[in-house]
């Protein structure tokens, strides 16, 4: 079974959704708190990278090399970041269109 290709424009500014603020951190894991609902998101490590990557300067192509640089599976790279990008943004934590 074949998984789905996510695609990302290369050119996109993904950004974090307003309202949300870092309340944790450790080697592994970022706490994230919405301002608007109670209960907290935990991201992992992988996750917590792409977030702060997410500032809205940056575009897919950068934040790709950025996040090249310390994944260890190089290979899976672009294909994983966008999986993330995807589920955070289905989580309502990113913007990744305009």
């Amino acid at each position: 079974m074949n998984a789905a290709v996510i695609i990302i424009p290369r050119q996109c500014r993904p950004r974090r959704a307003p309202g949300f603020r870092q309340t944790g951190r450790d080697e592994t894991t970022l706490t994230l708190v919405s301002n608007q609902s109670p209960g907290k998101t935990v991201l992992n490590e992988v996750a917590a990278q792409i977030w702060d990557l997410c500032d809205g300067s940056k575009t897919f192509d950068e934040i790709l090399i950025e996040f090249s640089k310390t994944y260890r599976y190089k290979e899976h790279a672009e294909q994983d970041a966008a999986l993330m990008l995807q589920a955070l943004e289905t989580q309502n934590l990113l913007k990744i269109g305009a």
